[in-house]
């Protein structure tokens, strides 16, 4: 496992250095106080989303919903604080919204089956319905008006960096030092790998995954919840594509589609070169559709190298 992580270590690490030489020597702007507060933003929700995401792929699973409970959280804590709820009783309310998105997920995948591609795109249409439900009447702006102390949270720093992104490091360090240390986590492994082999040795692979689809439900309503107190503001648009670009910084960090495999610390290094590749294209003023043109070419690229990493295995587990 060590010389796994090592070697998946190499790419992110390489990518992420690559990104800062190009950013630092080719735009005096990376380098502005604004700027970096500006890529704090973008990077701290990821490394919270990376976490429930690669604890996912470790089980051979993944949930195109995350971006969508970003969203959700936000906009159900600032309906909660805008009708006289208390800023703890609000949050509760969001975190609770995305518990239970993530128990349905899992309710859907590992109790009845349903493919994971189906039933989280049916469930990220489903909660950006609600959204737009939610959020009917108010325009693009969405809720601008957040109690003083929401916002304060959101734009408290220590040692230079917000607290989403203290919040995001100290999750991958947990996660990271869980599924190397910890049994319970550690047979995440044996479940995505082998689910068949893990059933035999008596391992709760369905309550397990359900638990895992929990918890990246659960992350992503914080991650949305911290993303809404940083900018003070809640809208329709929070999170849009973010589930793309967490899959990507997963598979950049090595995990694979297949399960069995996955490094928090490595994802969490795929985050940050996305965060830096997504403040370039603003530097350099990349229009939006050519941004998602790409991310999805980026996409393309490690699915397809995934898929060729799969079959090179099973090409020598047969030459075995």
């Amino acid at each position: 496992m060590v010389n796994f992580i090592l070697r998946s270590l190499r790419i992110p690490a390489g990518l992420v250095l690559l990104a800062l030489a190009v950013l630092a020597f080719g735009s005096d702007a990376f380098g502005d106080i604004n700027n970096l507060d500006s890529l704090q933003t973008i990077v701290g929700p990821m490394l919270i989303l990376v976490v429930g995401m690669t604890l996912l792929f470790v089980v051979g699973n993944f949930d195109l919903s995350i971006g969508a409970v970003m969203g959700l959280s936000g906009i159900v804590a600032a309906i909660a604080m805008n009708a006289g709820l208390g800023v703890v009783t609000a949050c509760a309310l969001a975190m609770g919204c995305g518990l239970l998105v993530g128990a349905l997920n899992g309710l859907l995948v590992a109790v009845l089956g349903i493919n994971p591609l189906i039933a989280t795109l049916a469930m990220l249409a489903i909660v950006r319905g609600v959204i737009e439900w939610l959020v009917r009447g108010l325009g693009v702006a969405g809720f601008t008006s957040m109690p003083a102390d929401f916002v304060a949270l959101g734009n408290a720093k220590l040692g230079g960096l917000y607290a989403v992104v203290w919040v995001g490091l100290l999750l991958v360090v947990a996660a990271d030092w869980g599924l190397a240390r910890w049994p319970r986590l550690r047979q995440l492994y044996l479940i995505g790998g082998n689910t068949a082999s893990a059933r035999l040795l008596g391992l709760p692979v369905r309550s397990a995954t359900f638990g895992v689809f929990v918890l990246t439900g659960g992350l992503a309503a914080l991650a949305g919840l911290m993303a809404t107190a940083r900018v003070g503001m809640a809208n329709r648009y929070l999170g849009v594509g973010a589930e793309m670009e967490v899959i990507i910084a997963c598979l950049i960090g090595g995990a694979v589609l297949a399960g069995g495999r996955g490094s928090v610390l490595c994802a969490a290094l795929g985050a940050l070169f996305m965060a830096l590749l997504k403040n370039g294209f603003n530097l350099v003023e990349v229009a939006p559709q050519w941004q998602g043109v790409a991310l999805g070419a980026i996409l393309s690229l490690v699915v397809v190298l995934d898929g060729l990493t799969a079959l090179r295995r099973r090409r020598q587990g047969l030459a075995a």
